[in-house]
């Protein structure tokens, strides 16, 4: 359900989607937990395809280029997803729907990016 979740709003098929989020923080050594407030983009937006919420943990996390849902607490999945640089004390509060299987150099590049107050990115690009 989250990779389908996540799927459709790549593809923005149910009307939706991550093309004008933007990666609104950058925690280095941990994560950006960032795309998929297409609402707000400052983290507090966000919305499923599914009307209700859920919750499998299935996949754990195993370093860069792990992709999971950002909640605002259990059961509470939307749109945002967190891309993992290096940590495993996710496991069981986010749920893993995938692993970048290449091209784990934009996972570091992301990470680089210069932020400000609130671990906001200063540029885009």
């Amino acid at each position: 359900q989250t990779a389908e979740n996540a799927h459709a709003l790549a593809t923005a098929e149910k009307g939706v989607g991550y093309a004008r989020s933007i990666f609104h923080r950058s925690l280095p050594d941990f994560m950006s937990p960032s795309r998929g407030d297409f609402e707000n983009t400052n983290g507090t937006g966000g919305k499923s395809i599914y009307d209700e919420t859920y919750e499998k943990f299935q996949m754990k996390y195993t370093g860069a280029g792990t992709f999971s849902m950002a909640n605002a607490g259990p059961h509470r999945n939307n749109s945002q997803t967190l891309h993992l640089y290096r940590s495993d004390t996710l496991n069981g509060k986010h749920v893993v729907f995938g692993r970048a299987m290449d091209g784990t150099q934009f996972v570091w590049q992301i990470e680089g990016i210069e932020t400000g107050a609130g671990e906001r990115a200063l540029a885009t690009g």
